[in-house]
């Protein structure tokens, strides 16, 4: 993932509620990756996805891929072992966001998904929730000052 990328896991309602009796706030990494969060839920419809965003390669034959290149907006299926395991997206907030940002939310509203962002939160689908979200991620420190960001991240020893 590049600097200037956001992403989301793209997570089924029923699976977090089947999981954690509600819906958390956030859920730490350790707990998020004890769960296969696909496994009792319906995977994403290819044709629809197909529908809203162009088909896309994919740097692994176990991924789908739909939007731009790697390092652009896209929205990727990561299978392994015949299942899915897992739906990300990923916008480059170098570019305007916002038609991404609107067809992926009304997407995940449409089937009651919900995001899991690096900030470890839950999201609804929510153009308010995800946009702020967004201003607290390091991929939007980055690009609204990237000089500012690469000094915090030497000052804080890379990470």
């Amino acid at each position: 993932m590049a600097v200037w990328q956001y992403d989301v896991v793209v997570i089924p309602k029923d699976a977090v509620k089947a999981f954690f009796h509600s819906v958390p706030r956030s859920i730490r990494t350790e707990e998020f990756d004890l769960y296969e969060w696909w496994t009792n839920s319906k995977a994403p419809n290819v044709e629809e996805l197909s529908s809203l965003f162009p088909r896309a390669a994919a740097w692994s034959e176990s991924i789908k891929a739909w939007g731009g290149s790697d390092d652009e907006h896209r929205i990727e299926l990561h299978y392994g072992d015949g299942r899915l395991l897992m739906v990300r997206i990923r916008l480059d907030l170098r570019e305007t966001v916002v038609d991404m940002l609107q067809a992926v939310v009304r997407w995940a509203k449409l089937h009651d998904y919900l995001f899991w962002s690096e900030s470890q939160s839950v999201l609804e689908p929510t153009i308010e929730d995800v946009v702020k979200d967004i201003k607290a991620s390091r991929a939007f420190s980055f690009v609204c000052d990237p000089i500012a960001f690469l000094e915090k991240v030497e000052k804080e020893g890379g990470q």
